[in-house]
């Protein structure tokens, strides 16, 4: 039985902590100046206001501008907002100057830039590093949440600091010394009155010891206060060279500073502060608050913290704009890699620098009972109105934050926008498009396929300058495309820009890469609508990988799949990948390096102590399919497993493939290998080499899939509109596609293709069945898409716990039909469920004897729990053939959600006190509300971690294969002594 319960996000014991927004803003001048009305608006109020013609203004005209702007920017509301020229500190406009100067509040999250810099200071964290989001925190006593959108790839510093990932930032606080923290901000300012001539000055409070994690992210219960004249000041000081001023309200004519001090920041720290609020406006906390403008590139931090005297929030904004030529552009060249397909890529980037000296205006809002983005988006008033009086473009360049490219003056992410690369001849040519999601920016894009693929090649091949590799990775990448139409339907799109798909850049200025951008639309037009087919007529599998190391990947042994792949996938020597430059590497490890990487997953974790990594089983094609993992424990895992654990947590450049050996030397575990990814289908390297030594796209092809053809077939597809996204992909295969396969609920699962049959029934009923599993659902109850996600999971899950049971050395017999297809039937509504299962309607699903019913696949994937509900009832499936359905309830719930992966969510609730497992037993019974199942549940899971962590998992499973002895009085007693927490 799996309980349909769903955490709540609203348990963040009194902390509202979202984020504050720092915003800087750069202008760029146009020739002609003031030709800009051709691009569209980004944001509503830039319309007729901003069309008009502009006469030379003086700056006393623009300190009253921008006063007008921000009074009514702030509209009577209880706060403040101060602009200034963060050149000089002189203040150009201010409302409600007391608050600024004599009142002191917690920062929230604009405290993070200054946690960041004395983090790399302190060389705790540098531009490489990264962490997983495991939101919430929980540590000490002190628990807050995360207000981004769950992400799955691990955030760098940059990427942490767009979305004011607390996690992340609470991660930096376990090790940050407090003297640094305290140092850094003293520095810029803060616990120490600015000197500004007013009549009452506020001097904050800097924390004491001893130093508490929560320091880190600004929430210190009054034990961090800063005034918002301090924030500015500070702020101004990380981008206008380190100048830290003190602020005076003056005229702009024979104005004199007053310097406090003269800050040192290296070039390094504060491209990457740039780089991460730049990211926060583009795609991150700050991208609801409209500040992505047409004229204005605008880089932020936004957020919201509580206020020491209650649990009502405050918001912060500050932001600075920068004159013509405010960014320098540096290239450089980045490898990374995801846990999925075709993981690597080495693409040219532009990093994003403002000069000091081009600083022009300092904008901060704070509101009192308000939230970040309404300060931000009070800003922008002010903003808008600089701007009116000074910037007339044409076409806004293109922003590129460290690793997330964004036009300046791009759509807002509500609306629907065509490919930023798309040609109007593409666009006229074809009404047929994709959707493609822009993970970090919160976009989709609906775009013509041919379209979609300039974009693909534009990521996936950016260092590829033979032409003939080129239109052998355009057909490849068009027919992936194809064949994976649909696999992110359910939630509103057809592809994602990473590596689960293919990853696609938005080009939005070719101008960059003139050369290679009308490379890449001749390919596209040389290989338009061709793919590659099987022997059979049928779309084919295809993949690519950056390099195979000398021979190709078997899709069976590296993944796990069906016995009998197909035969293009199966691997294949490859002579020409040897001269490049991953053929061959080496990397070593630190055994307590890779200890702590093995103990991020149940998998791998083989206790306190590593005492060796042993392969125990590799394929004909070289690589490794199962490795020992010899420790406090003893782990079996499967090849790309490891590979995916380990790079999860010390980066996908460690360990660039399964090809490997490994051994052990002193406190050092190296690994020697060849290829980079997968190494399954189409070699990058080698593809580069042949074509270089003169082979054709068709020879290449023929290399990395035998027995294909290249076929036109889909060039009538994009007259055909929205038909071709349903019946003429059903008329390019006899059957749907065959490698559909979901997002996996972890971001480093390996894809697990699924050869599904469909079978009509009477009435509204289908079927849909794979090899080991058989659904049966109506039309109100479950999509196919959602049914053939459904049999990628439970494949997956078998594929697992048959995988558990060989490392718990238990033998599995004919009698426990494990190997017997297994039903599940799909009930049209909740009603239907309860009245025919007779369970209440929080259960999401049950078992009986070897069938699964469950609600509607649509219900239980709005409630975020499909894959979760459908593992934990496969494992019942096999606990109750393993134990003659003799296994305890509270065993068998704490082992199903162990395995099903739901430990985490069910960590989050409290039991009551130490529950016995009688008690527990009693209880499963018959619960009565949806309170006390999950109670039951939680203390459940938490007996069965305890035995794992004591005796191991492998015991465990013995004594579920142990209970189906002899039922009575004896049965129990061997319980008793197998599990002595059951006594």
């Amino acid at each position: 039985m799996k309980f349909s319960f769903s955490s709540s996000s609203q348990s963040w014991h009194g902390l509202t902590h979202v984020c504050v927004i720092f915003c800087a803003a750069f202008f760029w001048w146009a020739s002609p100046p003031w030709s800009w009305l051709s691009s569209p608006p980004r944001v509503a109020e830039q319309t007729t206001a901003m069309a008009e013609a502009v006469t030379t203004l003086s700056e006393e005209a623009i300190d009253e501008a921008l006063q007008r702007a921000a009074a009514t920017a702030l509209d009577g509301r209880d706060g403040t907002i101060i602009v200034i020229d963060p050149q000089t500190g002189r203040v150009r406009a201010a409302v409600n100057s007391q608050l600024a100067f004599g009142e002191a509040f917690p920062p929230g999250s604009t405290i993070k830039p200054f946690t960041m810099l004395a983090a790399l200071r302190d060389r705790i964290i540098n531009s490489d590093s990264s962490v997983l989001c495991r939101e919430p925190y929980q540590h000490a006593g002190f628990r807050i949440r995360c207000s981004h959108t769950p992400l799955k790839p691990p955030f760098n510093p940059t990427e942490a600091l767009a979305h004011s990932c607390n996690y992340f930032f609470a991660r930096i606080g376990e090790r940050l010394d407090a003297r640094t923290f305290d140092t850094t901000l003293s520095d810029y300012g803060f616990g120490a009155r600015t000197g500004a001539s007013v009549d009452r000055e506020a001097a904050g409070k800097l924390p004491v010891s001893p130093w508490r994690t929560s320091y880190a992210l600004g929430e210190a219960k009054g034990n961090l206060l800063v005034t918002p004249a301090q924030l500015i000041t500070a702020y101004a000081a990380l981008f206008n060279g380190g100048h830290l001023y003190t602020l005076q309200l003056s005229a702009p004519r024979d104005f004199q500073t007053r310097q406090r001090t003269q800050l040192g920041i290296s070039d390094e720290h504060r491209r990457m502060l740039l780089d991460g609020m730049l990211g926060a406006v583009v795609y991150g906390s700050a991208a609801r608050a409209g500040l992505n403008m047409q004229s204005l590139g605008i880089f932020g931090k936004t957020g919201t913290a509580t206020a020491r005297d209650d649990y009502r929030s405050h918001g912060w904004f500050i932001g600075f704009a920068a004159d013509e030529n405010a960014l320098t552009n540096t290239e450089r060249n980045k490898e990374s890699e995801a846990g999925t397909d075709n993981e690597v890529d080495v693409k040219t980037d532009v990093e994003q620098t403002v000069r000091p000296a081009a600083m022009r205006l300092g904008v901060l809002v704070f509101l009192k009972r308000g939230q970040g983005v309404l300060s931000a988006e009070a800003a922008r008033h002010v903003f808008e109105e600089y701007a009116r009086t000074h910037v007339r473009r044409e076409n806004a360049p293109t922003l590129t934050t460290h690793d997330s490219p964004v036009k300046a003056n791009a759509l807002p992410a509500s609306s629907l926008p065509q490919s930023p690369g798309a040609s109007s001849t593409s666009m006229a040519s074809t009404s047929t498009s994709v959707r493609v999601r822009l993970a970090r920016e919160g976009v989709t894009l609906a775009l013509p396929l041919e379209d979609y693929m300039f974009g693909v090649l534009a990521a996936e091949a950016s260092t590829e300058d033979e032409s003939e590799a080129l239109e052998a990775q355009a057909i490849v990448s068009r027919t992936y495309a194809l064949k994976n139409l649909r696999r992110h339907q359910s939630e509103g799109y057809d592809f994602c820009n990473q590596t689960h798909c293919q990853r696609y850049l938005a080009v939005k200025n070719e101008g960059t890469r003139p050369e290679f951008y009308t490379t890449l639309r001749r390919t596209i037009a040389d290989t338009r609508g061709e793919i590659l087919r099987d022997t059979n007529g049928r779309v084919a599998d295809v993949y690519f990988s950056t390099s195979c190391g000398g021979m190709t990947a078997n899709v069976s042994t590296l993944w796990g799949r069906s016995a009998s792949p197909p035969s293009y996938l199966r691997g294949a020597r490859d002579e020409h990948c040897t001269t490049m430059p991953h053929h061959s590497w080496t990397d070593t490890i630190p055994a307590a390096r890779l200890l702590k990487a093995l103990q991020s997953d149940t998998r791998t974790d083989v206790g306190a102590t590593l005492a060796n990594v042993v392969v125990i089983k590799r394929d004909a094609t070289g690589r490794a399919e199962t490795l020992a993992l010899e420790g406090t424990r003893r782990r079996v895992v499967r090849g790309w497993d490891f590979k995916i654990i380990v790079g999860r947590t010390l980066g996908w450049n460690v360990l660039k493939s399964t090809r490997f050996e490994a051994r052990r030397a002193g406190d050092d575990f190296v690994f020697r290998g060849s290829g980079f990814g997968h190494g399954l289908g189409l070699c990058q390297s080698g593809a580069h080499v042949m074509a270089r030594r003169g082979a054709t796209k068709r020879q290449i092809l023929a290399q990395y899939f035998p027995g294909t053809r290249i076929s036109g077939g889909i060039n009538e597809l994009t007259q055909l509109n929205g038909r071709w996204r349903v019946e003429a992909l059903t008329e390019l295969e006899s059957s749907d596609s065959s490698s559909n396969w979901p997002r996996s609920d972890s971001p480093d699962s390996s894809p697990r293709a699924v050869n599904i049959s469909y079978h009509a029934t009477t009435g509204a009923r289908h079927t849909l069945s794979s090899e080991h599993f058989v659904i049966s659902f109506g039309i109100k109850s479950a999509t196919r898409r959602e049914v053939e996600m459904a049999l990628s999971v439970l494949e997956d899950v078998r594929a697992d716990v048959l995988r558990r049971l060989v490392a718990a050395s238990v033998r599995v017999t004919a009698q426990m039909k494990v190997e017997e297809k297994i039903e599940v039937y799909v009930h049209d509504s909740t009603g239907d469920f309860v009245g025919a299962m007779g369970e209440p309607p929080w259960v999401a699903a049950s078992v009986r004897g070897r069938r699964i019913r469950s609600q509607p696949f649509s219900t239980l994937l709005r409630r975020g729990i499909l894959a979760t509900t459908l593992r934990h009832e496969y494992v019942h499936v096999v606990i109750n053939a393993l134990s003659h359905n003799r296994t305890p309830r509270w065993l068998s719930e704490g082992l199903a959600a162990h395995v099903a992966g739901e430990g985490q969510t069910l960590a989050r609730f409290r039991t009551n006190g130490g529950m016995s497992v009688d008690e527990i037993e009693r209880g499963l019974v018959a619960p009565q509300s949806a309170p006390e199942m999950r109670t039951l549940y939680a203390a459940a899971y938490r007996h069965v971690r305890d035995l794992i962590q004591g005796k191991g998992e492998a015991h465990v499973w013995r004594v579920v294969v142990g209970c189906h002895g002899p039922s009575g009085k004896g049965s129990r007693e061997r319980l008793k002594t197998a599990l002595p927490i059951a006594a």
